[in-house]
Formats: structure tokens, sequence, C-alpha cells
């Protein structure tokens, strides 16, 4: 089984290219960005936490319009019976300006018994030019509240780093 993981990481290597887009959200939590129309954006994420097994998951983003997000996440090695193997969202933005942004979405729609509930949220955006601030907020069947977070750009040989 091992092995079948490593090739799956050593081909990534070699069949993905580096692509000119941020992610669209910080780490978990959704902000006000979106993919780029007619781009296909691959994201490759582990998890490693104490006493548990790691997590690996991988996540396709696509945006089929301007402003428009649609997108499949799921675990490479799901656990039968506890883990959804994949899950879709989709996100919805209203540029304000230049530097604010409006975004409403939803995440985590899949097999409820084991993905859990949908993720419905809205967020602002608001680029200061030297940081970024997101705020917004959900209405997730009992776990409703609100999320914010911030993040700054830097240019590292020549390439965008949030």
């Amino acid at each position: 089984m091992w092995r079948v993981f490593y090739y799956v990481i050593l081909l990534s290597f070699f069949i993905t290219a580096p692509v000119w887009a941020t992610s669209t959200g910080l780490n978990n939590i959704p902000t006000a960005d979106v993919v780029p129309e007619n781009v296909i954006v691959f994201q490759f994420i582990s998890d490693f936490t104490n006493n548990n097994t790691p997590a690996y998951m991988t996540g396709f983003k696509y945006g089929p319009a301007k402003n428009i997000e649609i997108g499949l996440d799921g675990n490479i090695f799901p656990q039968k019976g506890k883990t959804e193997t994949l899950v879709a969202q989709g996100k919805l933005r209203f540029k304000l300006s230049n530097s604010l942004a409006i975004a409403g979405g939803i995440t985590n729609l899949g097999d409820r018994a084991r993905a859990g509930r949908e993720f419905p949220f809205g967020v602002l955006s608001q680029d200061f030019g030297f940081l970024r601030v997101h705020f917004g907020g959900t209405t997730q069947k009992d776990n409703e509240g609100f999320f914010g977070g911030i993040d700054k750009t830097f240019t590292f040989l020549d390439r965008d780093f949030t």
C-alpha cells in the first residue's frame, strides 16, 4: 500500500506544473478569492496529528466563468466507513472594488453520514496593500459562527507566496 502512495506522490511531481494562481482559502477558512477563469488548480494536503493515522487529501478547483469557482476534494486513502472519499464545493464572488470583494459558497457537499453537514458561508475580503483581512460566517447546523483571518503575500524568486 505504501508503494502505491509513493508512486502517486512521485507521479504528481511529474504531471503537475506551477500555476500562477494563489490558493482561494486560508488554512480552514474561506476567503473571497476564486480561481481565475479557465484555470485548474491541483492541491495536495497532508494532515499529521498525534495518535492518529496520517491523512492525505487532494483537491481540484476550477474557474468555469469569471468570479465562479467549483471543486472536488477527497482523501487518497480513506478509512472505510469513516471518511467520505469525495466532497464538492462551490463559490460565487462579487467584486465591490479593486480591494474589496464578497463571496458566498458551500463546501462539504457529499454523503452526510460520512462527510458531515454542508458548510454554507459568506465572507468579506479587504486588501489593504500591506496585508489582507477576511471576515465571514457560516450557518452550518450545530456549528454556526464567525471566522476571520489575515494573510500577507510576498515575492521570493519571482513567485508569490501567501
